[in-house]
């Protein structure tokens, strides 16, 4: 509430939607050029937990600091698509973005893989061109192939190690069954906020160690507050992307690119909130208020143009005689 309400209502014109935006797209490339100077400097290995980049201050989780590039980096597309400069437009298009994805390529978090991928075909839907959208996806599997040495050895030791200890391939999938578990056995209220690991124990197999968090968002908020709290979770994505139907379809919209800037990123968002628990994660909050400043202003917008049309229909003829 705190963090939401006032930027809704503090954010109210094009003006300062684009500063905000303009901030994302700052702390973007800045932590874009941290990542990569640490890795080229190869000071990478003190910020590393298991050969995976870590983050520094809140991002010290690296699944949180993925979770800022895949939601991020679609606002980076946009303002640099508006810059007047072609050198500057194609020089940030061509070396922000792709050191953006080895960024999440250095993180190793393959829920945010995944996130980036479809996020980055959704943004070349804004092209309206399904060759960009094969460009952008065939370039982003070409940076994997060649720069996700790290994500890839960790999918494949992650299997092979498993296999040999006859354990789970991802432990996600115990973790998702007991919260199933638990979100059946307390349908109403759930078990309580952040609750999910003293109750889980009770759910998972008895030889478990550590009784981890649920790794997804819809069961921690269905376990842990019920399922009509799962539901509006899940509402909320369904109201924005149904309402992308129509507002993304004028370009009379003078913000119609972060429309879908905005709908890449909460596609992206999404999708690592599958794999991860992010119903603290401030970019939820962040893009859904975003949102909500779109409709605002997109109702603003219509209405203005509905004024237009109603002077004009009612001004009276000049120049023609009775």
């Amino acid at each position: 509430m705190l963090f939401y309400f006032p930027l809704v209502l503090l954010i109210d014109d094009k003006k300062k939607f684009k500063s905000l935006c303009l901030v994302l797209v700052g702390t973007c490339i800045y932590y874009t050029y941290w990542a990569n100077e640490r890795y080229l400097s190869g000071e990478m290995w003190a910020y590393t937990l298991n050969g995976r980049l870590r983050g520094p201050g809140v991002y010290r989780d690296e699944n949180a600091f993925a979770v800022m590039f895949v939601c991020c980096l679609p606002f980076l597309f946009v303002v640099a698509l508006e810059l007047r400069s072609k050198w500057l437009r194609y020089g940030i298009l061509l070396s922000a973005v792709p050191l953006g994805w080895h960024s999440v390529f250095l993180i190793a978090s393959r829920g945010a893989l995944l996130g980036l991928t479809l996020s980055s075909l959704a943004i070349g839907r804004m092209f309206r061109s399904k060759t960009m959208v094969l460009a952008l996806g065939g370039l982003l599997i070409l940076a994997v192939l060649t720069q996700g040495g790290v994500l890839l050895s960790r999918s494949t030791e992650t299997v092979e190690v498993r296999a040999q200890e006859d354990r789970p391939l991802d432990p996600r999938l115990v973790t998702w069954k007991a919260g199933y578990l638990v979100m059946l056995d307390y349908p109403l209220l759930g078990v309580g906020a952040e609750r999910f690991q003293l109750v889980g124990a009770a759910y998972l197999p008895p030889d478990t160690k550590r009784v981890q968090v649920i790794h997804n968002t819809f069961l921690q908020v269905a376990s842990q507050s019920g399922i009509p709290a799962g539901l509006i979770y899940l509402w909320f994505f369904y109201r924005v992307f149904w309402k992308t139907r129509t507002l993304t379809d004028s370009k009379r919209f003078a913000l119609w690119r972060y429309k879908y800037a905005l709908d890449a990123s909460l596609i992206g968002f999404f999708v690592c909130a599958i794999f991860l628990n992010l119903l603290i994660n401030e970019f939820l909050y962040l893009l859904l208020g975003l949102n909500q400043i779109l409709d605002n202003q997109t109702a603003q917008s219509k209405l203005n143009d509905d004024e237009k049309v109603g002077l004009r229909s009612v001004s009276p003829k000049v120049g023609v005689s009775p």
